[in-house]
């Protein structure tokens, strides 16, 4: 087997540099990265947050908190402080 330098690895694996020509697009490019767009379905929605016995958390509420658990890896005080944040639901 042929011996490699370390210098010629380290050519092939350097990262190319690109310099910005168009910065309002580039900014743009990065605001969009970073959208995230929530669909819920009407019941939710309309449900409302608190169901009728003395400021407790509706079932559906819970649940939509426990689904953004799962889909984004949160534990469970981030994904209320998600919701709080997203949803408005102050009373959890």
């Amino acid at each position: 087997m042929s011996k490699v330098k370390k210098d010629e690895v380290k050519r092939e694996k350097a990262k190319q540099k690109y310099q910005v020509l168009n910065w309002k697009t580039y900014n743009a490019a990065l605001v969009k990265r970073g959208d995230i767009n929530l669909y819920f379905d009407e019941e939710v929605i309309g449900h409302g947050i608190v169901s009728d016995s003395a400021a407790q958390p509706s079932d559906l509420s819970i649940e939509t908190i426990l689904l953004l658990k799962v889909v984004f890896k949160l534990d469970y005080r981030q994904a209320q402080g998600f919701a709080c944040g997203i949803l408005g639901l102050e009373v959890l």
